[in-house]
């Protein structure tokens, strides 16, 4: 393009250079070398339409790209969206899960506990304190509420420790539970 507006400013530059180079040559009644400027001058008007006309060309060309390329931007810009909502969304579905993976290992500890599983209960508490660890990671860096976390550990019991408890544990179990469940 920019080879084009030389051209085109060298031939606007050299056709009143052409004119006074023709009057000269007329006024002298030199009339071949005013009718060889003549032509010259001819053909670099018509060479600077074809110049132009490349020029405009080329400039729709640009504006097209400009164009295609602000459409593009603007979807890589929704693209950008919609990838950080999916990682959001994933985020907010491992913390859910990492919070009932922590949930289930406390009452699965608890139950070991109770039956005398020592070993079991401290791996069990390790795998609870893992798994709320890494939601604590997911919580600060997606600002997610850790709040109700606590309340819900208190109402889940393991199956093992219901399938190996008495009548009489089972309504222990059950009336520790009607209390907190009356209050949310």
């Amino acid at each position: 393009m920019e080879s084009l507006k030389q051209r085109i400013a060298f031939i606007d530059r050299r056709g009143p250079e052409l004119e006074a180079e023709k009057k000269v040559a007329a006024a002298s009644r030199n009339f071949k070398e005013a009718g060889r400027i003549s032509a010259e001058a001819k053909t670099l008007s018509s060479e600077k339409e074809n110049l132009l006309n490349e020029l405009n060309k080329a400039v729709r060309g640009l504006e097209k790209l400009e164009g295609d390329m602000k459409g593009t931007i603007a979807k890589m810009q929704e693209h950008e969206v919609l990838v950080s909502q999916k990682e959001e969304e994933a985020a907010v579905a491992g913390f859910k899960r990492l919070q009932l993976v922590s949930i289930a290992a406390r009452a699965e500890r608890l139950a070991a506990l109770k039956l005398g599983d020592s070993e079991e209960g401290e791996l069990l508490l390790k795998e609870a304190e893992a798994a709320e660890e890494r939601a604590r990671e997911l919580g600060q860096i997606y600002n997610l509420n850790m709040d109700n976390f606590e309340t819900m550990s208190e109402h889940v019991v393991s199956v093992a420790l219901i399938t190996t408890c008495s009548g009489e544990q089972l309504a222990e179990i059950a009336a520790s539970f009607k209390p907190s469940i009356a209050d949310t």
